[in-house]
């Protein structure tokens, strides 16, 4: 008895590893080392990641999103490097710089890691009003990146200290940080807070938008600013539409995914929130783990 049984249990088991087998080798290299770094199978999706280099020595993508899995593992010196192959092909992407700077912190190499975060913010000013938005909402220093990178937090601090002095009128006192020409180029809303506080300006119309993106319809970002329009104006699918356009666009900016996470949320609809959560999680270190709409509200 004990022999039939076992011998179930492994034809089972065989089964079970055949299909998955299967299944892995029918998804595409990249998306299938998506799907393993969401499951946190990080070894996997490593091998999905190199594999695919190995199709394309050139795929940035996959050399950040090995880093990233690196990044993970705890496996910082990997991980740097893959982030500098990138940054060699994209040397402005805040992304690129903000999770270079993060590695080097974990390393210990502070004053590399504020060198970086202080180039994440040239590229990317609106990190700096994003941080300062966050300490002004709680009343207290607020961390700029994933708890559990805390030992990157006093670097990232200090980054944010030396860009002040470098640009004093992006201190949140000056009001021309929230001048709507600013907010029409940047796009960036604080995590978990609703970005919908952002397209308050009555030059944010519609109509405008619509003509920008007819003129340049391969923009992630005026796809994603007309969706934070429709779902205030209550459009929800055209919202959801523009969300995910943007996403598709540009799949590496963290904002497009929480601001759909949100709507997604609103809408009752959890699981796609929470994916999209994660999918925000994946691209970008400053993310936190833990993020709760409905507490939003009450800030």
């Amino acid at each position: 008895m004990k022999t039939s049984l076992l011998g179930s249990f492994l034809a089972f088991s065989f089964t079970l590893v055949s299909v998955t087998s299967a299944l892995g080798e029918q998804l595409p290299l990249m998306e299938r080392g998506e799907a393993e770094m969401a499951h946190r199978d990080y070894d996997g999706a490593i091998n999905s990641f190199t594999e695919a280099l190995g199709f394309n020595m050139n795929n940035t993508a996959a050399y950040f999103k090995r880093g990233q899995c690196y990044f993970y593992q705890k496996k910082y010196v990997e991980a740097l490097s893959d982030f500098e192959y990138m940054l060699k092909a994209h040397p402005k992407d805040s992304q690129a710089l903000l999770w270079t700077g993060t590695a080097h912190a974990k390393l210990g190499h502070d004053h590399k890691a504020v060198e970086f975060y202080v180039l994440a913010m040239r590229a990317d000013p609106q990190l700096v009003v994003q941080y300062q938005k966050g300490q002004a909402q709680s009343g207290q220093k607020v961390e700029p990146v994933n708890p559990r990178n805390q030992g990157a937090v006093s670097a990232y601090e200090r980054a944010v200290a030396q860009y002040l002095v470098e640009n004093p009128s992006a201190d949140s006192g000056n009001s021309a940080v929230h001048a709507p020409e600013a907010v029409f180029k940047s796009d960036i809303a604080p995590f978990g807070s609703d970005p919908d506080t952002t397209l308050s300006e009555p030059e944010l119309k519609i109509e405008q938008l619509d003509a920008a993106i007819h003129d340049d319809p391969s923009s992630a970002s005026l796809h994603f600013r007309r969706g934070m329009v429709n779902k205030r104006l209550g459009h929800v699918d055209k919202a959801l539409a523009d969300f995910g356009e943007a996403i598709n666009l540009d799949p590496m900016k963290s904002r497009f995914y929480l601001a759909r996470a949100r709507l997604y949320h609103e809408q009752n609809q959890p699981e796609l929130s929470l994916a999209d959560v994660k999918k925000a999680q994946s691209v970008d270190p400053t993310v936190p783990r833990r993020i709760n709409f409905d507490e939003d509200k009450t800030h």
